[in-house]
């Protein structure tokens, strides 16, 4: 695969696809964690839409977005829906750990927002953000291929798979599941290192 000349140009659109997906949802998994921290009634309101997207099969999305959307953004659709409750319970969960205590200590000593961040909130969020990051960076790889093998959008891991299945290339197969193990131990290492 590597001496192949298309092999770069699919691993890079399939990485683009994923990591937008996961961007994407860590964003929003961030913003939403923020405000149902902030206003209660967001997270009675977004609990019980993040326990249906967790219960809802990965493959009942893809049919649904592909049907929707067509297989251009099937991929980030599905990773997106893959991180967001993942990431959102998990960063809630650590912004209701902080310690009280401490934050009105910063409000008596009037620190910054950004003081508050870096000493209060951060060591509060941390090993929640990488319990859910982990979690969240497999789940988001392997939901993303499944998603291109379903939509089979061009140059891409998924399509790649699907016509290794077609072809009874059983070499490929494992070939491109070795890719994407690879892809996935790689993201998940600078994600983590990034953080």
């Amino acid at each position: 695969l590597i001496g192949d000349r298309d092999f770069y140009a699919v691993i890079g659109r399939s990485l683009f696809r994923i990591a937008l997906g996961f961007g994407t949802g860590f964003a929003a998994a961030i913003l939403l964690a923020l405000c149902s921290r902030r206003v209660p009634l967001i997270e009675e309101i977004l609990n019980p839409a993040m326990t249906l997207i967790k219960a809802v099969p990965v493959a009942s999305f893809a049919v649904l977005l592909l049907i929707w959307w067509g297989s251009s953004f099937l991929a980030v659709a599905v990773c997106f829906t893959v991180v967001l409750p993942n990431l959102y319970i998990n960063l809630l969960e650590g912004l209701k750990a902080t310690d009280i205590k401490m934050l009105e200590m910063a409000q008596v000593f009037r620190l910054s927002l950004r003081n508050r961040f870096f000493y209060i909130y951060r060591p509060s969020l941390k090993p929640f953000a990488y319990s859910g990051l982990k979690l969240s960076l497999g789940m988001c790889w392997k939901s993303g291929v499944a998603a291109e093998v379903i939509g089979t959008p061009d140059f891409s891991i998924g399509e790649r798979l699907y016509l290794s299945k077609v072809y009874l290339d059983t070499a490929g197969i494992f070939a491109w599941t070795a890719v994407v193990v690879g892809l996935s131990v790689l993201f998940e290492k600078a994600v983590l290192w990034l953080l």
